[in-house]
């Protein structure tokens, strides 16, 4: 039976559980189709069918984080925060710090770079015995993201070399880094790709990159 079909099915049994893995499934098939609009009403309906069945646990596990990548990847930095601080507040951070960190790049995005430290200080802990070495770089370099913008260029200078090094210890090493500048860079950026463009140029040099951000 095809995706529809199964949503057609757990509708007329009335069963909210299987819709809402269901729907979720949906979700991630139409992210990866690009189609953000539709894999957002997809997720809401699988947050909604989940809340019915008493089963916020699988919401929180699956369409919950899931529709913050959507947001985050269209810009929507206002929902991203909204979703991660309700799902911290009900249950706290998730114990490998993703969440935090990504909680951190969206605060980032929007200026509060407070409420950056504050999540960064959680994903610290709870990365910090971690082997996942793409995941510490990725957070190493939200710091340097916080020190850029207090212009602390030293620090700037410093972390991003961090962060480097541990992409490199990665078992795809140089395609890991580029992918964590990506991230760190392009995301901050996503609305304005020349500027993306120089500051990932300039990162051996953080005087340039402070000029070409203007």
């Amino acid at each position: 039976a095809t995706a529809q079909e199964a949503v057609a099915l757990y509708l007329q049994v009335g069963d909210d559980l299987g819709l809402s893995l269901t729907l979720n499934a949906m979700g991630a098939t139409l992210t990866d189709a690009g189609r953000p609009d539709e894999a957002i009403a997809a997720y809401r309906g699988s947050i909604a069918a989940a809340v019915r069945a008493r089963r916020e646990d699988v919401a929180d596990t699956r369409a919950r984080p899931n529709i913050t990548v959507v947001y985050a990847v269209l810009g929507h930095v206002t929902e991203v925060i909204n979703v991660l601080t309700e799902l911290q507040a009900r249950r706290g951070p998730d114990k490998d710090g993703v969440e935090s960190a990504n909680l951190a790049q969206a605060y980032l995005a929007r200026g509060d770079l407070a409420a950056a430290r504050a999540q960064l200080a959680i994903a610290e802990a709870l990365l910090r015995s971690t082997k996942q070495q793409q995941l510490r770089s990725n957070l190493v370099s939200y710091e340097a993201e916080v020190a850029y913008e207090v212009g602390d260029l030293a620090k700037y200078r410093t972390a991003m070399q961090r962060a480097i090094a541990l992409a490199k210890a990665t078992s795809t090493g140089e395609r890991q880094w580029l992918l964590m500048i990506n991230q760190a860079r392009g995301a901050f950026w996503q609305h304005e790709p020349g500027a993306a463009a120089a500051m990932v140029a300039a990162l051996a040099n953080p005087e340039l990159a402070l000029r070409a951000r203007g």
